[in-house]
């Protein structure tokens, strides 16, 4: 009889902490950024800017994806069952493309397309959803899914390669394109293999949390410009 690994002995939650480190450490981080972003819009009641509250939804749903998939956080949260888990990361990838769509527009303006889809998104979100439970199976649209996280990243990148940017802004170009770039080798992987190698996992928190600090560190909100044409107004990503 093959005796069964203790999964809250000493030695198994530490090789877990170590494969999770990443994910808890990250997840909690842009957890507390999107709350704090998310109270400080509550109480900023005059602006007309909802610029932090996309930041705020975006930032809070990405780093609760995070947190989610680490083993040790659904270890930590028994007597809740890890398919609830499962079920409840999915329904947050399917839903956080039309918010990341909303969120990187206020900040990269110049890619009217990306506004066109996001009732298509959102639309998709709802079917995805459902789909899971009719299918009694988690993500199970994860590679329809996919090609459009591909579609709509490949589409900022262009936006980023036609347009200027503001010489305070010139860094945070740079790391959104290494986030795009992380996304687009994630999503791409997984038609390879679902399972991630950690160091390809990693990529992706890894460069949104590069792109989170230079945008914190850049000195005034300017904006990314078209060559030919004036900056579109973030008022239409409401």
């Amino acid at each position: 009889m093959i005796p069964t690994p203790d999964l809250y002995s000493g030695a198994v939650v530490g090789a877990t902490f170590r494969r999770d480190a990443i994910d808890l450490l990250l997840g909690s981080i842009l957890i507390a950024a999107g709350l704090l972003a998310l109270i400080v819009f509550k109480f900023r009641r005059k602006t007309e800017d909802r610029g932090l509250l996309w930041f705020g939804l975006f930032t809070g749903l990405y780093g609760l994806r995070l947190l989610c998939s680490a083993d040790l956080f659904q270890l930590g949260t028994d007597p809740v069952p890890r398919q609830f888990w499962s079920y409840f990361r999915a329904a947050i990838t399917y839903s956080i493309s039309p918010v990341g769509v909303i969120f990187l527009g206020y900040f990269f303006p110049g890619a009217p397309a990306l506004r066109r889809l996001v009732p298509w998104l959102v639309a998709f979100a709802g079917i995805g959803v459902v789909t899971d439970q009719i299918l009694h199976k988690p993500n199970s649209l994860q590679l329809l899914n996919n090609v459009i996280v591909i579609g709509w990243f490949l589409l900022l990148l262009v936006a980023l390669y036609r347009n200027q940017t503001a010489e305070n802004l010139r860094v945070v170009r740079a790391w959104a394109i290494v986030f795009a770039a992380a996304v687009l080798i994630t999503n791409f992987w997984t038609f390879y293999n679902r399972n991630l190698p950690a160091l390809v996992a990693g990529l992706e928190p890894i460069a949104f949390a590069g792109f989170l600090a230079s945008r914190a560190q850049s000195s005034s909100g300017g904006s990314f410009k078209m060559k030919n044409s004036s900056s579109l107004s973030t008022k239409s990503w409401r």
